[in-house]
Order: structure tokens, then sequence, then C-alpha cells
């Protein structure tokens, strides 16, 4: 007769037989591990990337916008942007 582990006791059989198998092979082990990883950065994340104002949490700071839209084309000054090196080359201009 073999011997039942506390885990195994806690679990039952047929979870434990589960949980063994997902740590044995390695798709499930890189699962757990991403999975993980997500979770730490998830709570991480206050630490991570604080916000601006933090009376306010849910405020969404807003930089360089009006609440006015602007006529086309003023983001350019009258002028297009210029255009890059390779441009000609694919366009064949």
């Amino acid at each position: 007769m073999r011997n039942i582990s506390r885990l195994e006791r806690f679990l039952g059989p047929d979870n434990y037989r589960v949980v063994q198998g997902l740590f044995k092979t390695p798709a499930a082990v890189i699962g757990t591990i991403l999975i993980s990883f997500f979770i730490l950065i998830a709570i991480g994340a206050p630490f991570l990337a604080p916000p601006a104002n933090p009376n306010d949490p849910y405020s969404i700071p807003r930089d360089g916008f009006k609440a006015e839209p602007k006529p086309m084309g003023t983001e350019w000054n009258s002028r297009p942007p210029p255009l890059p090196v390779w441009w000609k080359a694919v366009s064949l201009f």
C-alpha cells in the first residue's frame, strides 16, 4: 500500500492528480509562470506607475487637448511634414 501525503489528503485524490500533472508538464509550468508574472505586475502596478494625482486616481490628465477641435491641417502649420529619405525609393517619385 502506498503512502498518502498530507497534500493528497488535503486536496483529495482527484484534485491531487490534477495539481501533480500541472507541475510535471513543461507547457503547464510555463503557463503557471506567465500567469503568476502577470498577477505580480498587476499587484505591483501602483508602485510601478503611480497615478499623477494620488488623491483622485481615476482622473485622466489631459495634456494638449482642447475642448474645441482644430481645423484640418493646423497641426502641420499649413506645411506638410518632411518625407523620410526612403519614401522616394518606395513610392517611385
